[in-house]
């Protein structure tokens, strides 16, 4: 059964404070026929400096760029040798307020709803 850790981190030189951001992956399992089961943990923060939003990935389902905290649980079902049922769910918490007197203003800001979200979708594999 193969297991794997994998950890990133980024920091904003350019920015002075609120400018790092980090990634933890475990995953268990690999999807190669019929059957087969992966599950997979992640935990990305995101903080409001770390990074240009318009140009981070949103492979957490989040449809915002900084300023977040997501825990993603996926799991994948083998359904053919190249055929895959990948199932994702992702729970988001907004991170800092807005603060006027410091001129930092973010899109989402603390207070703001948890968002909660599921993805289901089938995916090839070559």
């Amino acid at each position: 059964m193969p297991f794997w850790l994998d950890f990133q981190g980024s920091r904003n030189v350019g920015a002075n404070r609120l400018r790092d951001a980090v990634m933890a992956s475990a995953n268990l399992g690999a999807v190669q026929k019929l059957g087969d089961i992966r599950v997979l943990y992640q935990l990305a923060i995101k903080d409001a400096n770390s990074m240009i939003s318009q140009f981070t990935d949103d492979d957490l389902g989040t449809g915002s760029g900084v300023n977040i905290a997501v825990h993603a649980l996926r799991v994948d079902l083998g359904l053919t040798r190249f055929l895959q049922w990948q199932n994702l769910l992702f729970l988001q918490n907004q991170r800092r307020p807005n603060d006027p007197a410091g001129q930092f203003f973010v899109p989402l800001q603390r207070g703001a709803n948890r968002t909660l979200r599921y993805l289901g979708q089938l995916a090839f594999t070559f």
